[in-house]
């Protein structure tokens, strides 16, 4: 069904809703004419005025002229046709325009947006303005008119009443049920829900009827009120309505008919008509104000559920593409019908990252607000609600909510979803772009790095050669010992810068994934006599006693530079904070794998330096003390992970650290009948 709201709809389109629904307001006159209770000649239930009321709610303010002139023609004509007199007629028909017109303002106003029954504020208008306010206007004129003009009439106060009532229930117990049915609900669209919409009013009827068609007169008139509590916990307000029409419509039929507890003698005319009026409204009203705070309730909390979904996405990931285009599912279709958002780019362009339910017809009126600068905006329908990103210093991108039609525009709770969402995603959108960033400052440094590295190796290789030939010319001549002292010291120095640069290539390597590995069968306790033979003077200047423990035959494919780079940064390290004191080695197997213990019995560390200890620049201690980048370990973990095998260290304040190396092995020598074969060798060192 398409709304009058719709701008396209032209006036011969309006004319024929208009004529529409004042054949609908006749015939709804005529079967409310059928629920009197002589000798009153009011309905016990008005269906037209919950009609009227409803479509006027609905519809846009341009077309109600048009549609309350039709009301008007079609209640005059009904009282026509059905005997009264031309100025009652005149009278009656003025009464009920005045009635919905003046209810149909005041809760549109008290709502706010569109009225759909699903706050227990616009149940709240309903009854106050649809329900108690509209009706006293017509009451008061169509009472008066009948005491003037209509033969047999009761007296003003009683009609006044009856006609109050049956107004008043009219607008309460069918306008909710077209205000929540028109347009369809999309939970309704399903077999599903229909299937459980049947069972739910089968079981009202039923129980209504065995409750009030009966020829016993139950004492129980309310059972059926639970099955409206079933139907607002299970169907919501929509399937809630419908349950109080199908109670309505049994309880009428039943009652006039002579039926149940709210007819027969001794009851009079009078309480009959106002105890099935009482019922009704307790029922209806009852019911419809819990569905709509179970609603409101369930709306509340899907929101809640919604932010906690979103505030997940948005921290799993930095990818801001990626991210809201999964925010576009949470939204669409429970929180709205559309959502597309937007990001700026460095030059301040907008480029649309994500889209879903959002119809083409809508880009150019999208685009004519995506121009800086950047503002809130709502469409004059209430339908669309654009709202910036808004970074710390600058908006940073755009989102945009679509309601499912004109009949449906974004109510306040999508609108404070709108904002929050925006700001939630601004903080996003920033994030990455920090992120970003950082990596690009990252990348920069690791190139200049590189960089600085490779211009730093090729004069230290010429100086290097340099000192090595002086060296070699100065031969064996007591005169220039002091210079051989001084230049082997200056060799030394470039040695050791030489290792820093390559240690600094070698984290570019490691950090841009260039890191080769040259994999060849490699014996482990071999690798740990020669590595640690060339620590012998380093150990005797340091006053370090050396004992290995290495047991035979470990074997693995490995890169055999890359393995003594290791075993060197962690003798280094050893050294470096055990001077002084023992220093362990020991090389042993255990199933698959190899490894490698390197222990000192110096400073240590605690949990907290042990925690970073293998970080890119970190060191345990003060580098003020002991010196050194805080590279050697971070290098030589990379190296062992990137051979399949794990670096990992143990160690208390005072009782020096233990390095382990654990790298995947190859089968070795088959064991001898006593065991592995070990050799242990002691070095004494002098301090």
């Amino acid at each position: 069904m398409r709304s009058l709201r719709e701008p396209r709809s032209t006036t011969l389109e309006t004319v024929g809703w208009a004529t529409a629904l004042g054949l609908l307001f006749f015939g709804l006159g005529v079967v409310s004419e059928r629920t009197t209770f002589a000798p009153y000649h009011s309905a016990a239930i008005w269906l037209p005025s919950g009609l009227t009321l409803a479509v006027l709610v609905r519809v846009e303010r341009r077309h109600w002229g048009i549609l309350l002139a039709a009301l008007f023609l079609a209640e005059l004509a009904k009282v026509l046709v059905l005997g009264g007199v031309l100025p009652m007629a005149l009278t009656w028909a003025a009464a009920n325009c005045l009635r919905a017109l003046l209810g149909a303002v005041l809760v549109c106003s008290w709502a706010a947006g569109p009225v759909r029954l699903h706050h227990v504020r616009e149940v709240a208008g309903l009854i106050l303005f649809g329900g108690l306010l509209g009706p006293l206007v017509s009451a008061t004129l169509g009472a008066a008119s009948m005491v003037l003009w209509l033969e047999g009439a009761a007296p003003f106060s009683i009609e006044w009443l009856a006609w109050f009532l049956a107004d008043s229930l009219g607008s309460l117990l069918l306008a909710p049920l077209l205000l929540t049915w028109w347009p369809l609900p999309r939970e309704f669209a399903r077999p599903r829900c229909l299937g459980e919409l049947a069972i739910v009013l089968g079981a009202v009827v039923a129980v209504s009827h065995f409750v009030l068609g009966g020829s016993v007169r139950w004492a129980f008139p309310y059972l059926p009120f639970p099955l409206l509590v079933w139907a607002a916990l299970w169907l919501g307000p929509a399937g809630t309505a419908a349950a109080v029409a199908a109670l309505t419509t049994i309880t009428l039929g039943d009652t006039v008919a002579g039926h149940g507890p709210f007819s027969g003698a001794p009851v009079s005319s009078e309480a009959q008509l106002l105890a099935t009026q009482a019922y009704l409204a307790v029922m209806g009203l009852s019911a419809n104000a819990f569905a709509a705070l179970v609603a409101e309730r369930r709306a509340t909390a899907r929101v809640h559920r919604f932010f906690a979904d979103v505030g997940a996405l948005l921290a799993e990931s930095l990818d801001v593409r990626r991210t809201l285009s999964l925010i576009a599912e949470r939204v669409v279709p429970d929180m709205a019908t559309g959502f597309a958002a937007w990001v700026a780019q460095e030059d301040g362009r907008l480029v649309q990252v994500a889209e879903m339910g959002v119809g083409p017809e809508l880009h150019p009126v999208l685009a004519a607000q995506l121009t800086p600068p950047l503002q809130r905006w709502v469409d004059p329908s209430g339908r669309i609600i654009l709202v910036p990103l808004q970074g710390r210093e600058k908006p940073v991108g755009a989102l945009v909510l679509v309601g499912e039609e004109r009949l449906r525009p974004l109510r306040a709770r999508e609108r404070y979803l709108a904002e929050e969402l925006a700001r939630r995603c601004a903080l996003a959108v920033e994030n990455a772009w920090l992120f970003e960033r950082s990596e690009q400052a990252v990348h920069a440094r690791d190139e200049f790095i590189a960089i600085a590295a490779h211009e730093l190796r090729t004069p230290l290789t010429a100086l290097n050669l340099r000192l090595g030939t002086l060296l070699r010319s100065l031969g064996p001549r007591p005169v220039v010992e002091s210079v051989r002292r001084k230049l082997q010291l200056a060799v030394k120095q470039v040695a050791r810068l030489s290792r820093l640069v390559d240690s600094l290539l070698d984290i570019g390597r490691i950090h841009s994934g260039r890191l080769q590995l040259a994999r060849e069968p490699v014996r482990l306790d071999e690798l740990v006599r020669t590595t640690t033979e060339r620590f012998r003077e380093q150990f005797e200047r340091a006053g370090c006693t050396l004992l290995l423990r290495l047991e035979d035959d470990v074997l693995g494919e490995w890169d055999r530079l890359r393995i003594e780079q290791v075993l060197t940064n962690l003798l280094s390290n050893a050294v470096k904070f055990g001077a002084g004191r023992p220093l362990e080695v020991e090389v042993s197997q255990a199933g698959s794998r190899a490894l490698l213990r390197v222990r000192d019995h110096g400073v240590g560390m605690d949990a907290q330096a042990l925690s970073r200890v293998f970080g890119r620049f970190e060191q345990a201690v003060s580098p003020r003390e002991y010196g050194g980048l805080g590279l050697g370990l971070y290098l030589a973990k990379e190296i062992v992970e990137a051979h399949g095998g794990q670096l990992h260290a143990t160690s208390r304040p005072g009782e020096g650290a233990t390095f382990t190396v654990e790298l995947p092995a190859l089968p070795g020598v088959a064991p001898s009948p006593g065991g592995p074969r070990f050799s242990e060798q002691a070095a004494e060192g002098t301090a």
